[in-house]
């Protein structure tokens, strides 16, 4: 523990180390400590001049050391920035003509963590420039603004706007150009303050690796974000009741990172996020909007990282993905109640997981005809498909082919595997709780298979099963169980 002194008061700066967050920004809170600010005119333990343009990501935390003469009281803490060499850019003239915040003796580096409380001080707030640590603004019940904050350029840590009842705006953050993520990533989380309608104050912001904004029940306006330069920053939007347009990104151009859209039911469209994606990003995910019926907007994207269409109730096809080719780590098509047809994957060659689960009005793979690589495919619980006869294209399945999962629902519709005859290279294959599947005899043979699992497929003959692996699996690894004859209990195997 390190303590301060400032003029009268003691104040005690925590060193507990920030829990890490995941990459969507909904990870725990973070452990951090609590201080307060100095006032305007307060006495700084040392005085500093910062080198570094605010306008551009800083290549050190450490600003340099003035020759002025400074006064330091105990460990090192508060620091005051050269006002001549200290620049303030908020969107309006708030500067003195000597460069110090108008109303401040001095511009002000705040070192370490800062916390803003119900109760702090507006006056202790308004010259500083700099915040080396988090800026945490959590669990307030009367805060409506912090509009002194207002000079503040750069964080060193994250910042954290979290469950404020009564916020309304970032009114405070006008002037942030810069979250540099020093021993952090760069996260701006802005969640579950229902009050919040307006986040047009962040249009000062240029670097920022990921802005993440969930449960703002009342936001219905994106303005702010357009001023981000941060090559490829991410974007999140979840839990956001009220937002039912995308239309206040436009500005944003070539966005390549990660963008995560869900769980807001208002959301219809994505039509505005024609003029807004690069061809390649990091990913997409659109998740839990039920008025949502096509991805119209999307065509602009050629390659993925990720791609995760989850639980879109009214989704009825994959229309807007029509330029899409590859899909590098996984695309997940899940639980989608009305999706009835793949069409809009036609471009796709190749993925690296392709798992589709969980789609009850799925009748047939067309859209995947041109699909020829995967590494592993997976289809769980999709009641009604009953053909593979798209899949005619595919050449080699790298991992696994898995049709149905241990103890969850399988095809039940599916007779055959006709469609993956052009296979040359099947590494494993899993097939489980397929009520209607009766044949495999269009595996090909020398396709190099190494395990072959089959689990409660009633109707599946276990000696076909039996000759296939006689025939094409030189050291088998194979276990089956309860597929026709006689019932039995079987211990499912959950492949790798």
């Amino acid at each position: 523990m390190r303590r301060a002194w400032f003029g009268l008061g003691i104040f005690l700066f925590g060193c507990q180390d920030p829990i890490g967050m995941d990459e969507t920004g909904t990870g725990e809170t973070d452990a951090t400590a609590t201080t307060s600010a100095p006032g305007p005119g307060s006495e700084s333990a040392s005085q500093t001049s910062v080198t570094a343009s605010v306008t551009d990501p800083p290549t050190s935390s450490e600003p340099t050391t003035t020759e002025s003469p400074a006064t330091t009281v105990g460990p090192s803490s508060t620091t005051a920035v050269d006002p001549s060499t200290t620049s303030t850019s908020t969107g309006e003239d708030t500067s003195s003509s000597t460069g110090r915040p108008v109303g401040c003796d001095e511009a002000i580096i705040f070192e370490g963590p800062l916390e803003i409380f119900d109760d702090t001080d507006p006056a202790s707030l308004q010259c500083i420039v700099e915040i080396t640590g988090d800026l945490l603004i959590q669990n307030t019940q009367s805060l409506i603004s912090f509009k002194s904050l207002e000079h503040l350029q750069r964080v060193g840590g994250k910042v954290r706007i979290e469950n404020n009842a009564e916020l309304a705006s970032l009114d405070g953050l006008a002037g942030l150009q810069i979250v540099e993520g020093i021993d952090t990533t760069a996260f701006l989380y802005i969640h579950d303050n229902p009050s919040l309608t307006d986040i047009s104050d962040l249009q000062a912001l240029q670097h920022v690796k990921l802005v993440s904004i969930a449960g703002c029940d009342a936001l219905t306006d994106l303005t702010g974000l357009t001023g981000i330069i941060e090559p490829g920053w991410s974007l999140t939007l979840v839990d956001n009741a009220d937002l039912s347009s995308l239309a206040s990104l436009a500005g944003i151009t070539g966005f390549s990172g990660y963008l995560d859209i869900g769980y807001s039911p208002k959301l219809a469209d994505l039509s505005p996020l024609a003029d807004i994606l690069a061809p390649d990003l990091a990913g997409l995910s659109i998740s839990g909007l039920p008025l949502l019926t096509d991805l119209q907007g999307l065509e602009s994207v050629e390659a993925l990282g990720r791609l995760e269409l989850r639980d879109n109730a009214g989704l009825v096809d994959l229309s807007g993905l029509d330029g899409l080719s590859s899909v590098s780590d996984h695309a997940w098509l899940l639980d989608n109640a009305k999706l009835a047809t793949l069409d809009g994957l036609q471009a796709l060659v190749q993925a690296g997981e392709l798992q589709i689960s969980g789609n009850p009005q799925l009748a047939t793979l067309d859209g995947l005809q041109t699909l020829t690589q995967v590494a592993t495919l997976r289809f769980e619980g999709n009641p009604k498909l009953a053909s593979l006869a798209a899949l005619a294209g595919l050449t080699i399945i790298s991992e696994q082919l898995e049709i149905g999962y241990c103890d969850a629902q399988g095809n039940d519709a599916l007779i055959d595997l006709h469609g993956l005859e052009g296979l040359t290279a099947l590494g494993g294959l899993s097939l489980y709780q397929n009520d209607a599947l009766q044949s495999i005899t269009a595996l090909p043979q020398g396709i190099g298979l190494e395990y072959l699992w089959a689990f409660n497929n009633p109707l599946l003959p276990t000696p076909m099963l039996e000759d296939y692996v006689a025939e094409t699996m030189s050291d088998p690894a194979v276990s089956l169980c309860n597929n026709g004859g006689a019932p039995a209990t079987c211990f499912c195997i959950i492949p790798p």
